[in-house]
């Protein structure tokens, strides 16, 4: 039977293109060039049975109708050809688009192909060995073959990081097969063997890169992983057109996982998506590990989101033993306050992590406020960064008053960033938890903390009266089990004694402390050091555990100090002598922080505070304004 090999070869096309389409797709700009190289593939195996039926039929078949049969079969296999080489392209350059001058460049190729096919000679043989055609024409199969099959190669194995291994394997071995096909074809032209090349490679890059279940998530049915939420985010703004992102949130994410385990939140998530995707119609993204996101290309349909209150929908029907999952939905606008898929998901972090202020929102549309936010934390970061490399932090010392002696006794150590003309003054309480979510802080305590016994050394500090320098440890920093190592070497360098350093640590950080803490406290205490509660009265004042870690001084914080001051302060006043009363029965010293009146530093003084320190007395200053007024105070 004549037609057989490409019967054959059309079911299997048809086949795969059954099975593309039925199932889920994701709207990248490659799978939209993989449909239209299937339905080349399809068409040209058709129009090749239709010149098979025109050669079988010479003498009955108008001569025009046989050159427009092979025109089409001829100019279909090459464009085919050319789709499967976009295909390969676009996925190495990773679903960028053409601008107008690169996508004319790829199609000269075909241009030229298709200007021999509509202009060039054919010819036909129909013996009793077969049938085929050849000619200008029919050459242009062979060029375009031998062309951009030399150019997918060059794509595959150019930029490797954008194929996995199998990937490229496959499509050399298809590429292989068609060439083979196509020498064989060439040598014996009555085998017509073309449509068999075509369904193999079909087979070949459909099993290999276009399986739908590639971008699905592992642990939630029918919802699209966050490899795939990338891809189609990049492709989107790389088209300029503009769309909207609804992201999901499960704020209380790490509850979740550490109460229920990793299964029962994938369940959540599962429900979350569900719920998206049915209320707004389109696919359902995992697009972080506690984020589910829907796309949307009406400004409109965001907006009814957000009338018809999705998160509270979804919380009615989500229970989990009895308690409300905490979820907060986010839109922002692409690319307004987003160009790149980097920022995309910068911009999600910031606004549904501890750094943004949602006041207790639970839905709202991203706008510039908040992109300028998180511009400022970006730079921020950056600054942390470069400073740590650069050495772009500075100590200030804040003296702390002694009301026994009633002399300055010590300072506290307080870091600044030293460049203020990029974003001005930062305050150390925003870059300090920029730093420890970012992974610096560690870094950054060891330089503060050189450069604090540096100074010490270099100006001979006990003569001129200071007993010891506070330095601020960080909640993450006091447990990095190599942290006594580090401070230990450090006063070893600069030949100091442990007992010139007190170390302050958050009364929050205290109360939440770890194994490690403890025994990085006993360690350090051990080896001499003492320690500050620093803060205390704006954290949870887990008053045994103050006993417990046996603070050498505990540091009052203004909150406590300054309502005494007000109007109606009887209730103030009673907190602050119940707690000087609980610290001193406790044998514990007090220093008084944010002393700024000398109304405020006598009634401290008159309560038995031994310590004060706030701008009542100074400023934190620099180093060399700090050794001048030492030895103004001590004239």
């Amino acid at each position: 039977m004549e037609y057989r090999t490409q019967i054959v070869s059309l079911a299997v096309v048809i086949t795969i293109i059954f099975n593309f389409f039925r199932n889920k797709r994701m709207p990248f700009l490659s799978t939209k060039l993989f449909a239209a190289f299937l339905t080349s593939a399809g068409l040209n195996i058709v129009f090749e049975l239709w010149s098979l039926y025109t050669l079988i039929h010479t003498d009955e078949v108008l001569p025009w109708l046989n050159r427009l049969a092979h025109q089409f079969f001829i100019g279909t296999l090459d464009l085919t050809i050319f789709f499967l080489y976009l295909y390969v392209d676009v996925k190495e350059r990773e679903q960028r688009r053409y601008t107008g001058k690169e996508l004319f460049l790829r199609m000269i190729p075909l241009l030229i192909a298709f200007v021999m096919v509509l202009f060039g000679g054919i010819h036909y043989y129909v013996g009793e060995d077969g049938m085929y055609s050849y000619g200008t024409m029919a050459m242009t199969i062979y060029i375009s073959v031998a062309v951009y099959m030399c150019m997918i190669l060059v794509r595959l194995f150019r930029k490797k990081i954008c194929f996995v291994p199998h990937e490229r394997s496959t499509i050399t071995i298809g590429i292989a097969v068609w060439l083979g096909i196509a020498v064989l074809q060439f040598l014996y032209p009555h085998l017509l063997l073309s449509s068999m090349a075509l369904a193999l490679m079909t087979l070949f890059v459909y099993i290999s890169m276009e399986n739908p279940r590639e971008y699905m998530d592992c642990d939630m049915e029918s919802v699209f992983s966050q490899k795939a939420y990338g891809l189609v985010v990049s492709e989107k703004l790389e088209s300029k057109q503009t769309f909207w992102i609804v992201n999901v949130a499960l704020m209380n994410e790490r509850l979740v996982r550490t109460t229920y385990g990793n299964s029962e939140l994938a369940h959540i998530l599962e429900h979350i998506a569900k719920a998206m995707s049915s209320y707004t119609g389109e696919d359902a993204y995992h697009s972080h590990r506690r984020m589910v996101a829907v796309i949307l290309h009406d400004k409109k349909e965001c907006e009814q989101l957000l009338l018809d209150g999705l998160v509270e929908a979804i919380q009615k029907e989500l229970v989990v033993d009895h308690e409300m999952a905490d979820l907060r939905l986010t839109v922002l606008e692409c690319p307004t306050y987003a160009t790149t898929y980097l920022e995309v998901e910068n911009v999600f972090d910031f606004v549904n992590g501890n750094q943004f202020d949602a006041n207790g929102r639970v839905q709202f549309v991203i706008n510039q406020d908040m992109v300028e936010k998180y511009q400022y934390y970006e730079t921020v970061e950056k600054l942390v960064q470069k400073a740590i490399k650069d050495d772009g932090f500075e100590v200030f010392y804040q003296p702390i008053y002694s009301t026994k002696n009633q002399k300055f006794v010590s300072a506290e150590a307080l870091v600044r960033l030293k460049d203020k003309e990029t974003v001005g003054f930062v305050s150390p309480e925003l870059f300090i938890p920029i730093a420890e979510r970012r992974g610096y802080i560690n870094e950054l305590g060891q330089i503060i903390f050189e450069k604090v016994c540096k100074f010490y050394k270099e100006n001979n500090l006990q003569n001129l009266g200071i007993e010891y320098i506070e330095v601020n440890l960080s909640g993450k920093q006091i447990v990095d089990l190599r942290l006594p190592e580090q401070l230990l070497a450090c006063m070893e360098q600069y030949e100091l004694t442990p007992n010139c350093i007190n170390l302050e640590i958050t009364e929050t950080a205290a109360v939440e402390a770890e194994e490690i803490l403890e025994q990085n406290m006993k360690r350090l205490q051990d080896a001499g050091f003492g320690f500050s509660m620093d803060d205390f009265g704006t954290g949870y004042s887990n008053l045994s555990k103050m006993e417990e870690v046996g603070f050498d001084l505990i540091k009052l914080d203004k909150s406590l100090i300054w309502p005494c001051f007000e109007e109606d302060s009887e209730g103030a006043k009673v907190i602050l002598n119940s707690c000087v009363d609980m610290i001193h029965r406790l044998g514990r010293h007090i220093v008084a922080e944010g002393v700024e009146t000398q109304e405020q530093a006598d009634m401290l003084t008159e309560k038995g505070v031994a310590y004060l320190q706030g701008y009542y007395y100074s400023r934190p200053l620099p180093e060399n304004q700090y050794l001048e007024f030492m030895e103004k105070a001590a004239k």
